[in-house]
């Protein structure tokens, strides 16, 4: 069974803020959603590929960095405005580099922290008070590995 065929009202009227849509998993997500009737934030750094993202889907692209306070506090606004959010999906993220620990780069890993960690931490602690407001807010994080 397809995701289309979930194709209900209820579905209809739901709204989710996807982080990390500009690719991968992210973009994939995007589009599940807003082909069973979500409306849908989808939110990264990358201008370009959300702008294409959202003539493709009818998405909200939102670009923004979920590290920096004032994205994320831009972000809430937008969403507020437009009558709120029920999900929140943190895909954002990242690895990089592929040391062992004994070779690990410091700024890679500070950057991984950075964004894996506390990009996740501040976009979710903005959004929960508007999750909870209904009840049925939902908040998915979503990660993946690295090995060298």
């Amino acid at each position: 069974m397809t995701l289309a065929a979930h194709n209900t009202p209820a579905i209809q009227n739901k709204t989710a803020v996807v982080t990390g849509a500009s690719t991968g998993i992210g973009e994939a997500t995007v589009k599940a959603l807003v082909s069973t009737g979500w409306k849908v934030f989808a939110v990264a750094r990358r201008v370009e590929r959300l702008s294409a993202l959202g003539a493709e889907t009818g998405a909200v692209p939102f670009p923004a960095d979920i590290t920096n306070d004032d994205d994320v506090a831009a972000l809430l606004a937008a969403v507020t405005q437009a009558g709120g959010a029920d999900t929140l999906i943190n895909i954002a993220g990242g690895a990089r580099g592929a040391d062992t620990i004994a070779n690990a780069d410091t700024e890679d890993w500070d950057w991984m922290y950075r964004v894996n960690v506390l990009g996740t931490m501040k976009i979710t602690r903005a959004f929960l008070p508007m999750l909870r407001s209904n009840g049925e807010g939902t908040v998915l994080n979503l990660t993946s590995t690295s090995t060298p």
